[in-house]
């Protein structure tokens, strides 16, 4: 049996995000900089948004016409 990823795009999602958190490689001569980047507040310049939990009440039409699929295997399978 074969298993099938399928992706339909819709024309708008609606919901609230609810909590994330900030994330991102550093890359810094030493410790002492990486310390004075997070004293200063000036760690976040270096990091993004990730959002760890939502919740959709809404979300519109399926545009059919952009369906995508393609076979889904797992590294181990």
């Amino acid at each position: 049996m074969k298993k099938y990823k399928v992706t339909i795009p819709v024309d708008y999602v609606q919901g609230h995000l609810r909590y994330g958190h900030l994330e991102g490689i550093v890359k810094v001569e030493n410790e002492e900089e990486l310390k004075k980047l997070i004293e200063n507040k000036e760690i976040e310049d270096y990091l993004s948004i990730e959002v760890d939990d939502y919740r959709v009440e809404d979300y519109g039409d399926a545009m059919y016409e952009y369906l995508e699929y393609e076979e889904f295997k797992k590294e181990n399978e």
